[in-house]
């Protein structure tokens, strides 16, 4: 072999060693500044695409955990899903057997035959779980100085991937369920129990809360195909001053083999899966769970709507 041949083929073999090294093998301010390049490319890619289809599901985590009840399509127990689409300036999602879609300042819901105003509300009055707006999501996720803490390759829907792992602090945590993007953990609602806190005392601090995100992003496209959340609360730490009291129903835990695997694991031990951090929850501790699902990236399309549903989102 001569020195040009050997040359390429160690051209050709060192970026597939690199790209499976560990993450953490490497240093961390270089991981930071050259996946933290791909991830912000790929957050204004999003933040600027006028039409994508989304799928999300919604769940909640915790040691004392109460057997529930099938979800409904509006705010129901246990996990959620929701489909959905932007397109043609409408954010369109499918909940159950229920269809809403959302025009400039007004929503509307259906059941395949009618049409009815609402606000945040399905057919029956009930609340409607998160609905993300993909662009907003991810024009929010772009202004934060977010830093990449690990990555991984792995392979979604049959292409290679890369997924990036940030650290969510308690600011933007908040700022992301406030503004409806993501579910608010800190409103978790688990079984038939909902957690009430009671304080004593003059000042009322912000709910503690933290969380982590999994970006999975297609190297050769530039688009993120799908964005996992873990979001951690303890309701006996949302009052800064005084105490607090946290009421739950006496029904027994149903049992939750992942919690048990996880009880298993010392003080900040942790097991990574899909790019996310799993360690042991305390009593009280809720994690929220959202994954969503991106596809049709550019090329999704509105909903079909009858006349009389163009007329109430004043579709002219």
């Amino acid at each position: 072999m001569t020195f040009a041949s050997l040359v390429r083929s160690l051209a050709a073999v060192l970026p597939c060693v690199l790209a499976l090294a560990p993450a953490q093998d490497r240093p961390a301010q270089d991981l930071a500044v050259r996946k933290g390049a791909l991830l912000r490319k790929a957050l204004r890619t999003m933040a600027d695409l006028d039409a994508v289809a989304f799928s999300c599901t919604q769940d909640t985590k915790q040691k004392q955990r109460m057997p529930v009840p099938p979800a409904r399509a509006g705010g129901g127990q246990g996990a959620i899903a929701v489909t959905g689409r932007l397109a043609g300036g409408m954010l369109a999602a499918e909940i159950g057997d229920q269809q809403v879609v959302r025009y400039g300042r007004v929503q509307i819901v259906g059941d395949g035959t009618h049409f009815e105003l609402r606000r945040d509300r399905d057919l029956a009055g009930e609340m409607l779980p998160v609905i993300p707006d993909p662009v907003l999501l991810f024009r929010l996720l772009d202004r934060a100085d977010l830093e990449v803490k690990r990555a991984d390759v792995g392979e979604f829907q049959g292409r290679p991937v890369e997924i990036l792992t940030v650290d969510l602090p308690q600011a933007l945590a908040l700022q992301l369920a406030w503004s409806g993007l993501v579910p608010d953990v800190t409103e978790a609602r688990m079984g038939f129990s909902v957690i009430r806190i009671a304080g004593i005392g003059n000042a009322r601090a912000l709910p503690q809360v933290s969380g982590h995100a999994a970006f999975t992003i297609d190297p050769i496209t530039g688009y993120v195909q799908r964005v996992r959340f873990h979001f951690y609360h303890d309701p006996a730490a949302n009052v800064g001053v005084g105490r607090a009291i946290v009421q739950i129903n006496g029904i027994q835990p149903a049992p939750d083999p992942e919690l048990e695997e996880l009880a298993e694991l010392q003080e900040g031990e942790v097991l990574w899966r899909d790019g996310l951090p799993l360690r042991r929850l305390g009593d009280n501790e809720i994690r929220l769970e959202f994954d969503v699902a991106f596809s049709e990236h550019g090329t999704a399309k509105p909903p079909k709507l009858d006349a009389d549903a163009l007329r109430l989102i004043d579709v002219r």
